[in-house]
């Protein structure tokens, strides 16, 4: 009985260090993420981003960062006013 105790009390240490590991490894990436900035956007859904530490800029699909955009993204909105040729 005393050693099922034991190796319970193993297993719980064991986990409570992948606990501790994984929010290590999550504050790693968060620091490592950087800030970007939408340059351009091109009417075939491409977008160019700038890192706006480095100011490198790069072209990626505009569906893959949907995902990470935060805050109010402002759309401007045009009028176009079509006449009747008839």
């Amino acid at each position: 009985m005393q050693a099922a105790g034991e190796k319970r009390l193993l297993q719980l240490n064991e986990l409570d260090k992948f606990r501790l590991q994984a929010y290590e490894n999550a504050k790693i990436y968060k620091e490592k993420m950087k800030p970007f900035r939408i340059t351009e956007v091109f009417p075939h859904g491409v977008m160019e981003l700038e890192n706006e530490k480095s100011r490198n800029r790069f072209k990626v699909n505009a569906q893959k960062i949907k995902h990470y955009w935060e805050g109010v993204v402002d759309h401007p909105h045009v009028s176009v006013t079509l006449n009747n040729v008839n």
